[in-house]
């Protein structure tokens, strides 16, 4: 199935047009490649009005955008801990670039299962690396395959070990 674009008047496979309920094909009438340059051009134009409207915002608003990522932080320590330290392994270039988002998930679900054992028992739990990312003779990946949980009295008696 065809259709022709009404900014490029190219006629191009369907594959090229994003979905749209309301169309009576059920796709847009500008293809991607078309769409693509206009939000480009769009997002040059205004780039710096919507930097300055985003400032006045975190200027106007700080107090209350401070208290919210706190309470986030209070709420979601897995995920905080998850990202936080997806920012250091990363930094280290420990964080493998061919992860999928599927083994992505599943190191927050370490992160997330410590936090449940953790509330479950009363007992602190923590995420360890096996191989730890800066050993002596060598030097683990944060990957799925590479962590555990432990309490964190075996964590501090492991140290940064085998």
């Amino acid at each position: 199935m065809t259709k022709v674009c009404i900014n490029c008047k190219i006629e191009k496979d369907i594959v090229n047009f994003r979905k749209r309920k309301d169309n009576k094909d059920g796709f847009r009438n500008d293809c991607k490649l078309c769409q693509k340059k206009r939000d480009a051009s769009l997002y040059s134009k205004n780039r710096e009005s919507r930097r300055a409207q985003q400032s006045e915002y975190y200027n106007l608003n700080v107090q209350a955008i401070l208290e919210q990522k706190s309470k986030y932080g209070k709420e979601n320590p897995d995920k905080v801990n998850a990202i936080s330290m997806k920012k250091y392994a990363s930094k280290m270039q420990r964080m493998p670039s061919w992860l999928t988002k599927e083994q992505i998930g599943n190191i927050q679900k370490f992160y997330t299962k410590a936090k449940i054992l953790s509330k479950k028992s009363g007992i602190n739990f923590e995420v360890d690396h096996i191989v730890p990312l800066q050993g002596k003779n060598v030097s683990g990946l944060h990957v799925p395959w590479n962590l555990q949980i432990l309490t964190e009295v075996e964590n501090i008696k492991k140290g940064n070990r085998i």
